[in-house]
């Protein structure tokens, strides 16, 4: 116990400058020299099947904003991330049949199963709607299932062909005469 006088005496010593605040929230656990190597193992993790809050939960791994930090600032990473959703929406999809398959051995109640298989469908058409999102069909239709109308100055004025018609008799009705060739002139 030699060292706790030595302790003591350094903290009873007032400090010769003033310590920098320190800024609240864990102290990142990521050196620069480990970026890239922990950006893919984000990236693997999301891919597996984790969200980046229960990534950012481990310790060795840098607090939430950060990554978030570096979604915006570097495309690359952005690009990894997009990828690795969309990976994790084929895990997620992986996951059904074994859902299936402990209904039918009778290991899961189904209603329990619809729950959770509803939930998993939904989260693969959000990761990827191209391939497992709901097909959406838009037809469009005037009044009465007719063809549609394209107004000229807002509904109720008139339609296009009405403008055009009245263009058409406008413009006969501004035609002079030709010109007599035997009138003097």
């Amino acid at each position: 116990m030699a060292g706790t006088p030595r302790k003591r005496a350094r903290k009873s010593a007032p400090p010769s400058e003033p310590a920098p605040p320190r800024r609240p929230g864990r102290p990142c656990a990521v050196r620069p020299e480990d970026t890239p190597a922990t950006k893919d193992r984000i990236c693997e993790r999301i891919t597996g099947g984790e969200s980046v809050r229960s990534i950012c939960d481990d310790p060795d791994m840098p607090c939430r904003s950060t990554v978030l930090q570096w979604l915006c600032d570097d495309a690359e990473f952005q690009a990894k991330c997009a990828r690795a959703r969309e990976l994790q929406a084929d895990v997620i999809f992986d996951d059904l049949s074994d859902l299936e398959e402990k209904v039918s051995l009778g290991t899961l109640a189904p209603d329990a199963a619809r729950v959770v298989i509803g939930s998993k469908q939904w989260r693969a058409g959000r990761l990827a709607p191209k391939k497992y999102g709901d097909k959406v069909a838009v037809e469009q239709t005037g009044a009465n299932g007719g063809p549609i109308q394209h107004w000229v100055g807002g509904p109720g004025a008139m339609t296009i062909g009405e403008w055009e018609q009245q263009c058409i008799a406008a413009d006969e009705a501004k035609k002079l005469p030709a010109p007599d060739p035997n009138a003097e002139g």
